[in-house]
């Protein structure tokens, strides 16, 4: 944008700056009507400028909304002071970009999702939307959505709103009495009539906007209508997928879009609501949400997701006189600031910053709280493995496994309708049967047996066909030796369906398994199919870990507890972090070398509310490949029974044989 360019956009408003009014031409007169009608005009229609052109949202917003501005007062050469000031906001090469994207959704009939860094001035933007309905779409109902009210009062959405509507009122021809509703969070252009019998009727331009908050009970916006909803801070918002299509009947007409809905979001999302926030940002198609391409992430240039406003545009004292962005300043304020707060030692006060000052789609989307995991470096690994199908999706077995009835052993053959479950999260375990994913196959001795003690794994089960939850069963098996993640089984078939596609594949890799033990079913078909012995004892770990001093009780599996299931995503944490000892690559970590872009997610996403079945089966795994560094090295402890002849199931049957023959 040029300055004449600019100096054009901006010369109603500069107009009032100078002379404190918009106009100086006689109220009432024909110039000063069409002075009006244009302005209108401009703000509904947009203002086109030589081949250049800005959007209705955009035009109102620069000169008819007063916003609070850092003015610097002092500066030196790497930082500065200032004050806040009320002034009109400055012209930003991003928010041109943003307003043209809003544009086109409300254009095509869909909808709008805007994330990204904080400080980019989105709810005054926002509040401005509202005003502009308000002011010049008779009748229209327009929503500004928190799940909290302290999003919409205090410093909020709402208050932006209604100052920026007393300032039209006060400095503008559109002002409009509020006679029906007037209040903290309802504001209604209309008037009371008394008719000629004596009632009271309502007349007048009947625009209206509303503060509504919703909490946890997404079903409080169902049937609402309206030209326009905002959902402020929406990566606050519990069930936000689940509200977003709550709220699309009362917008949309069958293939008709007749209102905007509009999601503001920032960087540095906590709890469990990130879920819903990230499943609209990267599949945007689903939601009927206006997609653009990720331009951020390295390899994503042909991924949708919603607007994504990065920290690197307009950063203050990295942007010029006409609001152009200046990346390769705007990059080294942010380094250097993310570089102080990573001087104080705290990892996870480095994610928030990043994530409060994202420069990739990535960025923005992690977890700041409620999790001990290394959420850059799985991000990270998430994004090498979505750019690079060829080195991983591509290269997996989708597999079933079949007896050999020559050797008595299972084999592999690829599954002729695999259904792998890559999605998270996932909104119904119905209809969900997954598929045995193998990454490694299993390494052979010169007699082509498995090694011995070589391949561990943990299990998260389930006990019922159906259930009232989204929980599915989850298989883990790790090579031991090499500590690398080799196949993975997630699903929710029938239950015995899932006990013996895990039993299966645990006998291909003649791996023991360590299995949460609140679950019994698999542990009765594992025995009565006689393969107990592939279950591992109470682990000695899981014992220390909350302080368990009785020995004389032994359980198989492991028994879950708060105390333990945090250990164990403790132990996780531990493994992701460890460095993989690789010479050639000595920066190289355990993260680096997971394949499984669900568990991936999960973890990236982990919080005490959720549902997260692959962490859970991870843990059990975590346990049982600490366990065995810690207490077998030197061969002094005994991990499992290692032979069929010991399985419980098949000790019992001798027992009674024995007896019922008279044998002791």
């Amino acid at each position: 944008m040029t300055k004449r360019e600019l100096d054009e956009i901006l010369a109603t408003r500069q107009f009032f700056q100078e002379y404190n009014v918009y106009t100086k031409l006689p109220e009432g007169s024909t110039q000063w009507v069409e002075f009006w009608k244009e302005e209108r005009r401009r703000s509904l229609e947009g203002f086109h400028i030589g081949s250049d052109f800005i959007p209705g949202y955009f035009y109102w917003y620069l000169n008819f909304q007063p916003i609070y501005l850092t003015e610097v007062v002092r500066e030196t050469d790497d930082r500065a002071s200032g004050n806040r000031i009320l002034s009109f906001p400055d012209y930003w090469d991003g928010h041109y970009k943003v307003s043209h994207y809003i544009d086109e959704a409300e254009k095509m009939g869909e909808h709008a999702f805007w994330g990204g860094s904080r400080g980019k001035s989105k709810s005054f933007f926002s509040a401005s939307m509202l005003n502009r309905n308000y002011f010049h779409v008779a009748g229209s109902t327009n929503f500004a959505v928190a799940s909290d009210l302290g999003y919409l009062t205090g410093d909020g959405i709402i208050t932006k709103t209604w100052e920026g509507m007393d300032f039209v009122d006060k400095n503008t021809p559109w002002s409009k009495r509020r006679q029906v509703y007037d209040t903290q969070l309802h504001r209604r252009a209309s008037k009371k009539i008394m008719g000629a019998n004596g009632v009271l009727r309502e007349e007048g331009w009947r625009s209206e906007i509303l503060g509504v908050t919703v909490g946890d009970n997404y079903h409080k916006m169902r049937g609402k209508r309206g030209k326009l909803i905002i959902l402020e801070e929406s990566g606050n918002f519990r069930d936000l997928d689940k509200l977003h299509q709550t709220l699309r009947p009362g917008m949309e007409d069958g293939n008709v879009t007749f209102g905007l809905i509009l999601h503001i979001g920032t960087g540095g999302t906590e709890g469990a609501a990130s879920e819903g926030f990230q499943e609209l940002m990267k599949n945007p198609r689903a939601y009927r949400i206006h997609p653009v391409k990720n331009f951020t992430d390295p390899g994503m240039e042909n991924a949708e997701n919603g607007f994504f406003f990065p920290a690197n545009w307009n950063y203050k004292g990295a942007y010029d006189e006409c609001g152009n962005s200046d990346i390769v300043k705007a990059n080294k304020l942010i380094d250097k600031e993310i570089e102080l707060v990573r001087l104080a030692g705290d990892p996870h006060a480095v994610v928030r910053r990043t994530a409060e000052l994202p420069r990739t789609v990535s960025e923005m989307l992690m977890r700041i709280s409620g999790t001990q995991f290394p959420i850059l470096e799985l991000k990270q690994q998430e994004g090498e493995i979505e750019v690079k199908p060829h080195i991983y999706k591509n290269s997996e077995f989708h597999v079933v496994f079949e007896l050999d009835k020559d050797n008595q052993k299972f084999q592999w053959k690829p599954d002729s309708d695999p259904r792998p479950i890559y999605g998270f999260p996932n909104f119904d375990n119905k209809n969900l049967p997954g598929c045995f994913i193998i990454y490694e196959h299993p390494k052979t001795n010169e007699k082509e047996e498995v090694f011995e003690g070589r391949y561990i794994a943990g299990i998260d089960s389930f006990d019922f066909d159906e259930s009232t939850t989204t929980s599915l069963g989850s298989l883990f098996i790790m090579d031991s030796w090499t500590g690398r993640v080799v196949a993975e089984y997630t699903g929710r078939p029938k239950a015995f369906e899932f006990y013996e596609k895990c039993r299966r594949g645990l006998l291909y890799y003649n791996a023991r398994v360590n299995i949460e033990n609140a679950n019994k079913g698999i542990f009765d078909y594992f025995d009565s199919r006689g393969c107990g012995y592939l279950i591992t004892d109470e682990l000695r770990i899981s014992r220390e870990a909350v302080n368990e001093t009785n020995t004389s009780t032994r359980k198989r599996g492991t028994t879950p507890s708060k105390p333990l299931n945090a250990y164990a995503r403790g132990l996780i944490a531990q493994y992701l972090l460890e460095s993989t000892n690789n010479p050639d690559k000595p920066e190289e970590i355990n993260v680096h070398k997971l394949r499984c872009l669900p568990l991936i997610k999960e973890l990236i996403l982990w919080n005490a509310d959720g549902n997260f079945d692959r962490v859970s089966a991870f843990g059990m795994l975590m346990l049982l490949y600490y366990e065995k560094k810690k207490y077998m090295m030197d061969g002094t402890y005994q991990l499992t029974k290692s032979t069929i002849a010991d399985d419980p199931y098949l000790q019992k049957i001798f027992k009674n044989y024995n007896k019922t023959f008279g044998r002791y």
